[in-house]
């Protein structure tokens, strides 16, 4: 069964970790890409062809389990992101190019 990830943050290393998740499926089909959330984008925008599901309030408001990969370069906006995260349905994977295991 496939896994359900988001990715937060939709800029240019948004796209770099989609890239990553795309490599990874093309070794082991694991992960079901479902969309960005980003506070800085317009909800329903398209990013790559996915969609942007919202930013934190929505990400908070998920009533599904998702897997969430930060794609955030600024380390204070990071940190803010994550201390206010506060759905018990988001895990945070660890992912990892094939080649390199």
């Amino acid at each position: 069964m496939l896994k359900p990830i988001a990715i937060f943050g939709a800029g240019g290393f948004g796209k770099e970790v989609l890239m990553l998740i795309h490599q990874i499926n093309e070794y082991s089909h694991t992960w079901d890409f479902i969309g960005f959330f980003d506070d800085g984008k317009p909800i329903n925008t398209y990013i790559n062809n996915y969609k942007v599901l919202g930013g934190l309030k929505e990400l908070n408001e998920y009533t599904s389990e998702v897997h969430l990969i930060f794609a955030i370069g600024n380390p204070a906006t990071k940190i803010h992101v994550l201390q206010n995260i506060t759905n018990p349905r988001i895990k945070f994977p660890i992912l990892i190019h094939p080649p390199v295991k």
